[in-house]
């Protein structure tokens, strides 16, 4: 215990306790040294933090993005979304592209700091304008309904760089007005995306419909079916569906199959379910069912 005070009190004087330290600082020391003491952080950990609070109390952009890190983690230290915040502020007001993103974030979530979106868009602008692409997305999707012009070139933005989640974003606002451009960006986010099922979801629903494209009951079951083995109970509700009413010839034992997959996560495809059950015989039931355990364990088959 005495070697512990001793390393506590060394950490102390590594900060400083003068008033040239901000008290926030202090505080933070002092409960730094108490968790270390309750045996709650390492020495190494005790060290590193106490040389990031002095760096980030000199202005080191970095060690304030760090502490910014450590507390809306709660890593090594107690979770406090407003001192991640505060942290995030030092570091995003010198420029620190992720601070400013992560700051962004809290001003939507509210959480820690007063919600406000406006103070988002800023944040989440300077970001942008540096690249970061988690951020134009945020902020094409926080502009749809105020600025759509500036939504969309901000999603854009994303998209082309490879962010999967603007890509999506990007064809959803084409599907209507340019239903060829939306079907290369699903393309293209299925090909990045990890689960893939979205862009398979979405490219499979704009064939079932015909939005913008020429109806295509068996293109649109390959695209579906490609999201339903990954577990997407959208998928394979309507994977089920066009199989039972749309296919040619109607499969009811697959109908009967992927909705009663679809059913473990998506309880209103009970209901189709059990409908399509009352054209089906005991076998065929059985048989739909086989394959069941397989489906859910994502090694079903793909269609032949």
């Amino acid at each position: 215990m005495i070697f512990r005070f001793s390393i506590w009190a060394i950490a102390l004087i590594v900060l400083g306790t003068g008033a040239s330290i901000e008290p926030q600082v202090n505080d933070a020391s002092y409960a730094l040294g108490k968790q270390f003491i309750h045996g709650d952080i390492s020495e190494e950990a005790l060290f590193a933090l106490t040389k990031q609070f002095d760096g980030a109390a000199k202005g080191d952009v970095d060690a304030q993005y760090s502490l910014g890190e450590h507390f809306m983690k709660g890593t090594l230290v107690d979770k406090d979304r407003g001192e991640a915040a505060r942290w995030f502020h030092r570091a995003a007001e010198q420029g620190h592209a992720e601070a400013q993103y992560k700051l962004g974030w809290l001003c939507v979530d509210g959480e820690g700091i007063a919600k406000n979106l406006d103070d988002a868009i800023a944040w989440y602008t300077a970001a942008a304008a540096q690249g970061h692409g988690d951020a134009q997305l945020k902020l094409g999707m926080l502009l749809v309904g105020r600025e759509a012009t500036e939504a969309f070139r901000w999603l854009r933005t994303a998209a082309d760089a490879g962010n999967v989640a603007a890509q999506l974003r990007t064809g959803a606002l084409l599907s209507r007005s340019k239903p060829d451009e939306a079907i290369t960006w699903y393309q293209r986010a299925d090909e990045g995306a990890v689960p893939k099922s979205e862009g398979q979801y979405r490219l499979g629903c704009l064939y079932a419909g015909g939005l913008g494209v020429e109806k295509d009951i068996p293109e649109s079951i390959v695209w579906l079916h490609g999201a339903a083995v990954t577990s997407d109970g959208r998928a394979q509700y309507a994977l089920g569906l066009l199989y039972a009413y749309e296919a040619e010839p109607k499969d009811y034992i697959q109908a009967y199959r992927w909705l009663d997959v679809a059913a473990t996560t998506k309880p209103y495809a009970e209901a189709a379910r059990d409908a399509i059950a009352l054209k089906m015989t005991e076998d065929e039931i059985a048989e739909a069912r086989k394959n069941k355990a397989a489906i859910l364990s994502r090694t079903d088959k793909a269609p032949e």
